[in-house]
């Protein structure tokens, strides 16, 4: 009995479960967050679009390389846009939560980003470890590594719950683009690990 196919199915299955979670928490956290001027639940729900797209591409890489005629350089292509656009994001975010704490923005409490962010947060950690147990399994080092770097997708739910919950108890606005600023260092981290992979990588500082 063959030992991958398992492994390569389950590996397929949490990446688009992945993918599908990160895209449907992106749209309705942008949407909530144009709602209540949350730069920090935009910023959050920008990333995980971006997050979606790069779960699709960890797929092609890791289960599309039994098949040759997936080529290395497409791959390398690939991930090189969403370093890009990953790097894009947390610049936009950036100078958004800047532009805020020098001016000031009134943000409007979001419950629904709260509750959003919590079930993000509760749930990435559960994919990472089932997706440790698969590629360890399937003897893929990238998704072990993959594993560990959703630790940093992980922590931008926590920051935004952190920003949105002492915005929500408090008031305090400033909590917002301070939550952004955080969750652009986030996204320009994600950027990074990505564009290791892009040059096969997976064991590059930080991922």
């Amino acid at each position: 009995m063959a030992d991958q196919p398992v492994p390569g199915k389950e590996t397929a299955r949490l990446g688009y479960l992945t993918a599908a979670l990160a895209g449907v928490t992106g749209i309705i956290s942008v949407a909530y967050g144009a709602e209540a001027a949350s730069i920090a639940l935009l910023g959050f729900g920008l990333a995980m679009l971006a997050e979606s797209l790069s779960e699709l591409l960890l797929i092609l890489l890791v289960v599309g390389r039994m098949d040759t005629s997936c080529g290395e350089k497409t791959m390398g292509r690939a991930a090189r846009f969403l370093s890009a656009l990953f790097f894009l994001i947390g610049l936009v975010v950036l100078y958004e939560s800047v532009n805020a704490l020098a001016t000031g923005v009134r943000v409007r409490p979001s419950p629904a980003g709260i509750m959003i962010a919590s079930v993000t947060l509760i749930i990435l950690p559960v994919i990472a470890w089932r997706r440790k147990l698969a590629g360890m399994a399937f003897g893929s080092r990238a998704l072990v590594a993959d594993a560990k770097g959703i630790v940093g997708p992980a922590l931008l739910p926590a920051v935004t719950l952190l920003g949105l919950l002492t915005i929500q108890l408090s008031g305090a606005g400033l909590a917002d683009p301070l939550a952004g600023i955080a969750i652009a260092l986030l996204l320009f981290h994600e950027g990074y690990r990505i564009w290791c992979l892009s040059c096969g990588g997976w064991e590059c500082p930080g991922s």
